[in-house]
C-alpha cells in the first residue's frame, strides 16, 4: 500500500477493521468471539521461552537430540496455547490462517507452503499439521 491511503481495505470494503498486534501471540490478543479472520505468516516458530541453551549452534536445527527434544516439548505446549487463544478470539464461523516454517526429515527448514506447492507432502498428511520450527531469539 505504501503512501497511498486510497488503497486501504477500509476504502474498498465496508465493515473491515484491520488490526496489527506488536506483542506476543502466545496469549489471547483480542476480545473473545470478535475475530472473523486471523492471519499469521512465519511467526509461529518462536517459542514463548527458551527451554535450554543450544551449546554448539544458534538454531534448533543444529541442536543435540536432548536440546531439540526440550525445544519440541516447549513448542508443543506453545502451539496448544496459541490455538486455544485463537479459538477463543474467533467468532462463530471465523477462520485462522497460519503459514509457518517447518522442518523436513533431515532438519532442513523450509516453508510448508513451498512443500505443499511442489506436492512434496502427501495430501493425506496436509490436514494433520507439521511440527513448527521452535527457535528462539533474545
Amino acid at each position: 500500500m505504501g503512501e497511498n491511503v486510497d488503497l486501504a481495505y477500509q476504502k474498498e470494503f465496508e465493515n473491515v477493521f484491520v488490526h496489527g498486534c506488536g506483542t506476543g501471540f502466545h496469549d489471547q490478543l483480542v476480545t473473545s468471539g470478535t475475530l472473523s479472520l486471523g492471519f499469521s505468516a512465519t511467526a509461529m516458530h518462536y517459542v514463548s521461552e527458551k527451554p535450554c541453551q543450544i551449546l554448539n549452534h544458534v538454531h534448533m536445527v543444529g541442536s543435540s537430540d536432548i536440546e531439540r527434544s526440550k525445544f519440541k516439548k516447549q513448542a508443543l505446549v506453545d502451539w496448544e496455547a496459541i490455538l486455544s487463544a485463537r479459538a477463543k478470539e474467533l467468532e462463530p464461523g471465523g477462520r485462522f490462517i497460519c503459514i509457518n516454517f517447518g522442518i523436513d526429515e533431515v532438519s532442513n527448514p523450509r516453508l510448508i507452503s513451498e512443500r505443499l506447492w511442489r506436492n512434496e507432502i502427501p495430501k493425506d498428511k496436509v490436514n494433520h499439521g507439521i511440527t513448527p520450527v521452535f527457535n528462539h531469539h533474545e
